[in-house]
């Protein structure tokens, strides 16, 4: 969908935006799975 932005399907649909910080690697995942909101943080 864009260079930070992926559509699956997988169980129902699943769209994935990788959360990009102004500076530093991305730290966050933000999906909408069937239209349900979930945020995978990196683990430290």
């Amino acid at each position: 969908m864009s260079a930070t932005r992926y559509f699956a399907r997988m169980k129902g649909e699943v769209e994935l935006e990788f959360v990009v910080p102004d500076s530093g690697p991305v730290q966050e995942i933000a999906l909408d799975w069937s239209g349900h909101r979930v945020d995978a943080r990196r683990a430290q």
